[in-house]
């Protein structure tokens, strides 16, 4: 048997609608015909296929993943076998598919969980963080433990740091514990700092951002977060990271806001913007600042432009199947739509005064 997986991945996409059903439905009409008993040689090159597509386009490398997955593995390998369902949960997770990720992150620890490794540290991850989005915390946290484990006992130090970022993170966005997540957040950062290549600096500059946020949502101390903030952006610049770079402006940007500054937060959300625009995958993220843009300038009364960004903010997260944004922007479009109503009033009154 030698099919083209990623051509399969094309015609599922076709006519799709982007649910995970629809996939699955997609992906087994697209195979009803096809011999799906797969031999070692041919997993592993549908695999390599797979990650030759998924930085290009992770929705074509998800639909073509969804169709392997309903092959049958039998007679492969447990560690391929355990390498393709690790990169279908990681496929599933980016397009925020929380529940096939821990579904397939799931079996992949099943089949190889005495043999540590870097397949068996991201699986973990990938439960914790599914579990995360799903709000089941408590196995969030336990996992990432459980990667950060097996990352120290195969001395996967980068690994480790990363999962020891994800729990900081985890604590001040998600549990609200500051004092939990600097700890863990210095932790990484230091780990990082004796990494000497870009993915050690990127794990530096992320870690800052994060203690960053910490001080923006949890203190009064602004300018000790925009400090943060500043350095981060620093090191993505040296190491042109221009997701961190978008990323460390926004959050300069919504400090700005909270000191009353909103012409400069507004000038800096825009260069956020801007700068999302012409990075791939950075949809969701495209899709917070939107947001975060149109509160801002529903600040300043620009009514017009604030209803555009919140609409489009929208329309993204729909894309992504992102409830929880979509329910926050459409609680900012409720408040935009009331101040709507309450201007046209007041410019009413002003009409009826004035004749």
């Amino acid at each position: 048997m030698n099919i083209d997986i990623v051509n399969i991945g094309r015609i599922i996409i076709k006519n799709l609608q982007f649910n995970i059903h629809s996939y699955k439905n997609e992906a087994g009409y697209a195979i009803k015909n096809i011999d799906i008993y797969l031999s070692n040689d041919q997993a592993k090159k549908y695999i390599e296929e797979l990650n030759k597509i998924r930085k290009n386009d992770r929705f074509l490398s998800f639909a073509a993943s969804t169709a392997l997955s309903l092959f049958d593995f039998k007679n492969v390998d447990k560690m391929i076998t355990a390498s393709f369902f690790s990169l279908h949960g990681q496929l599933a997770i980016n397009l925020n598919f929380a529940e096939e990720s821990l579904f397939f992150s799931k079996k992949s620890v099943k089949l190889i969980e005495n043999n540590p490794s870097d397949i068996l540290i991201n699986s973990y991850s990938q439960i914790a963080t599914a579990s995360r989005n799903l709000s089941k915390f408590s196995d969030a946290v336990l996992n990432y433990k459980k990667a950060k484990e097996i990352a120290d006992f195969i001395n996967r130090e980068d690994l480790s740091a990363w999962q020891i970022f994800r729990l900081g993170k985890m604590y001040v966005n998600y549990l609200h514990q500051p004092s939990r997540s600097l700890e863990y957040l210095e932790k990484a950062k230091s780990i990082f700092s004796k990494i000497d290549s870009y993915f050690g600096k990127k794990g530096v500059s992320s870690s800052i951002d994060e203690i960053g946020d910490l001080y923006r949502q949890h203190t009064s101390n602004i300018e000790r977060a925009v400090d943060f903030y500043k350095k981060a952006k620093e090191i993505n610049q040296e190491i042109s990271y221009h997701a961190g770079i978008a990323r460390n402006i926004a959050h300069l940007g919504l400090c700005e806001e909270i000191k009353g500054n909103i012409d400069a937060a507004e000038e800096l959300l825009e260069e956020s913007i801007y700068l999302l625009r012409n990075i791939k995958h950075q949809d969701r993220g495209l899709a917070i600042r939107l947001g975060q843009l149109s509160r801002i300038l529903l600040k300043k009364n620009d009514i017009e432009n604030a209803e555009k960004y919140i609409n489009e903010s929208i329309i993204i997260s729909e894309y992504y199947n992102d409830v929880k944004s979509i329910a926050s922007h459409k609680i900012c479009l409720g408040q935009l739509y009331r101040k709507k109503k309450d201007i046209n009033l007041q410019r009413n009154i002003s009409t009826n005064l004035s004749i």
